[in-house]
Order: C-alpha cells, then structure tokens, then sequence
C-alpha cells in the first residue's frame, strides 16, 4: 500500500515538474516576457459573464476555451536584442524512500549553449545558488535570433537540456530548470504506459503544448514524438494533466532511443508549430509546442 501510494505521488510529482519549465523558456517572437509558472491559474473556470470572442459560434458554450491562435502560421522572427540574459531556478525530483520531493538543485552546473556546445558553442557556464537560483551571463546574439539551449548537470543526477519553443530574441525571467535524481529515475518508466524501467541507453523527452500567449492547452491536442532515424512513433508516452490538472498540457515520453526527435501537436484541425529536439542517452530533454513563432 505504501508503495502505491509513493507511486502516485511520483506521477503527480513528475508531470508536474518535467512539464512546467517548459513555458518560461518559450518566447513569442516579439520579445515579450513570459508567464510566471508559479503565477498561473490553469484550472479556473471562465467567468459566466466573460464576454465570447466576437466570432466565436453563436452556441458556443459559455466555458469553451478561449486560446490564442493569432501566431499560427506566423514567420520566423528575424532579429533580436544585442544580448539575451537568461535567469531562473534549479530543481531535482529525488525520493526519500518511497516518497518523491522537488527541492533546489542547488550547485549544479547551468550552461547556456548553442549546437554541440563544444568551443565557440560553448556560451558560458553559471552555478545554481544556495537558493536555487541562477542567471547566465549577457548571451551575444549578432541582433540575430538566437538558436540556443541550456543544459544542467550535477553529481548524482541525470543531465537535463532545455530548449525553448523558437529562438531567444531577448531576456528570458522565470527559466526553471529540472533534474532527476539516480534514485527517481530508477522508477519513472514504471509510470508510463507498458511499465519498462527506464533505461540508462535512453533518454526522456518531455513537451508542454500552449497556445500564442503560452497558456498551457489543458485537453483536446494530439501529440507525437517521431524518432526521425528510424521513423518510429515513440508510444510510452504519459499525458502528465491526468495526474495533476497544474500539469495540464504537457506530455512526457520515456524510452526515447537517443537521436533526433521531431515533437508535434495538433489542436481542433490545426497544426501546431513542429520542432526537433535531440534524445540523449540518460538524459532528460524538455521543450514546448506553441502554434507558431
């Protein structure tokens, strides 16, 4: 019974914490800063009186969703501040026995990368604090999008590389960046759907599906998680919002052979903005969908 019960928890805890840092990285191509996570509301209710989109159908219900769309099918942004500052917090998902906790990943490592981060593509390390937070050095971009990411190590976790949902066109507030303890990883493919303990020749990849203004897309998408070499649907995938409704929108695939892997979603007939992210052996790879740019 106390295993169960530690089970559930580790669902609970792990969609909520793989799912949520993927929003503050996003950015809407035209600079604007991001939504607090820790701010959001995702479950309240429109108000009954909230007035419909003016062309909302006629009958549509009074609590139908009201996404923003206007990015979709937007281009590419074209430039960008003369340098992008990246600032947020660490954490690890670890166990106290059979019980799962988040806490500050304090020291661990941050470095803010473009391509293999090897040399020049190495843009900088920083260290998380005693608190849990961290901020990168000033980010050069040429006034150019930058195509960057951010990876965190720490002795006795798995790595974790965050990509955000389009390049960085200024300062991002608010990035929190995950890592899982040895000891959770040891049980986290025993959530997903076939029960296969997670592999340490494979990575996990997570993806959280928003609209234009990053408000998480809480039902109704489809998603996909394509591995482009050998062009096989990755199927052990948890839809983390039918454990926790603060996770709603964000989907995790455990089992991920390492390669690249294209990330997909789709909403009401349309098709969300498609992106690739890499599967890393033993790491943990997190990123968003948004309509557009």
């Amino acid at each position: 019974m106390r295993y169960e019960a530690g089970m559930s928890n580790v669902r609970a805890l792990l969609s909520l914490a793989l799912v949520v840092p993927l929003v503050a990285c996003g950015d809407d191509g035209g600079g604007s800063t991001p939504i607090d996570a820790s701010q959001q509301t995702i479950d309240a209710p429109l108000a009954i009186d909230a007035p419909l989109p003016i062309d909302a159908p006629i009958d549509a219900p009074v609590d139908a969703p009201n996404y923003d769309f206007s990015c979709l099918g937007n281009s590419a942004p074209t430039t960008a501040t003369a340098t992008v500052t990246l600032t947020g917090f660490g954490r690890e998902l670890t166990l106290n026995g059979a019980t799962p906790s988040l806490q500050a990943a304090t020291n661990a490592t941050i470095t803010a990368c473009k391509g293999d981060c090897e040399g020049a593509n190495n843009l900088g390390s920083t260290f998380v604090s005693s608190s849990g937070t961290f901020s990168t050095a000033s980010l050069a971009t040429g006034n150019t999008p930058l195509d960057g990411h951010l990876r965190a190590s720490k002795t006795g976790n798995w790595p974790t590389r965050l990509y955000p949902a389009s390049p960085l066109v200024a300062d991002q507030a608010n990035v929190p960046v995950l890592m899982i303890t040895n000891s959770a990883v040891g049980i986290i493919g025993l959530v997903a759907p076939g029960n296969q303990t997670q592999s340490a020749n494979n990575g996990i990849v997570g993806m959280f599906v928003t609209d234009c203004s990053n408000e998480p897309i809480a039902s109704g998408a489809t998603v996909t998680f394509t591995h482009i070499g050998t062009n096989t649907e990755i199927t052990s995938v948890i839809n983390a919002g039918q454990f926790t409704g603060q996770a709603a929108g964000g989907y995790i695939a455990t089992n991920v052979p390492p390669g690249d892997v294209t990330v997909a979603a789709s909403y009401n007939g349309m098709v969300l903005r498609a992106h690739v992210v890499p599967s890393v052996a033993s790491t943990v790879t997190t990123t968003q969908i948004r309509p557009g740019w």
